[in-house]
């Protein structure tokens, strides 16, 4: 579907391009509303379309993504609440109070990701880091060249590390609250709903939505 979408995009970009074709083995390509324009060779039509398709495909792939992933969220709290419910199974009487449980924690989530945001734009006009702030002291410290096999062991790549340390506390004392739960077995149930989730969101989700933008290009 990929590739289809490409060729529907380069069709017309290529017959645009050929009406401007000049006998002299040029190509002269106006730009609109200026009298500017770039003389390149007529046999490199093809390739200059597929390229302009190339720019053009990701910038319609990168709008569709970024407006389904704002929906796409919302459809894992339903599997949220299930986890919850399946874990505490014995405390929870009703679906219903999972269901408020895993709405809480995706608000909480959606927080933390937009200070995660606004705190790399004042940084990166500030100061040119193109790193999270938020990572930074652990990249240095926890996923350092020489523990970083032992670490990503224990908690996977920087980036799962990254929500396992922002997840766990908020799960930790929501259970605590909530349920009363032992403290060791508060950690471990925390530490298992973080790698789910995160299994979830960017393992079932992210792959889920890639499959379901390109599929709508094609309508």
């Amino acid at each position: 579907m990929w590739e289809r979408k490409g060729r529907e995009l380069q069709k017309p970009i290529e017959e645009n391009f050929t009406k401007n074709y000049i006998k002299n083995d040029s190509l002269i390509l106006n730009n609109i509303g200026s009298s500017k324009f770039a003389i390149l060779p007529a046999d490199k039509i093809s390739v200059i379309a597929f390229n302009k398709m190339r720019m053009l495909r990701q910038r319609l792939y990168s709008n569709s993504i970024g407006a389904f992933s704002k929906t796409f969220i919302f459809i894992l709290l339903p599997f949220f609440a299930g986890f919850f419910f399946l874990i505490f199974f014995k405390k929870v009487k009703y679906y219903g109070a999972s269901l408020m449980l895993a709405t809480h924690f995706m608000i909480y989530n959606l927080c933390i990701y937009s200070l995660n945001v606004l705190l790399n734009y004042i940084v990166k006009n500030l100061t040119g880091l193109k790193d999270s702030l938020l990572m930074y002291p652990f990249k240095a410290i926890i996923f350092n060249k020489t523990i970083e096999p032992y670490t990503e062991l224990i908690f996977g790549s920087s980036f799962e590390f990254f929500h396992l340390i922002f997840w766990m506390p908020w799960l930790y004392i929501a259970f605590k609250r909530l349920f009363n739960t032992v403290w060791w077995k508060n950690i471990i149930i925390s530490y298992l709903c973080s790698r789910v989730f995160f299994y979830l969101i960017f393992g079932i989700l992210k792959k889920l939505l890639v499959a379901f933008t390109i599929w709508t290009m094609h309508w």
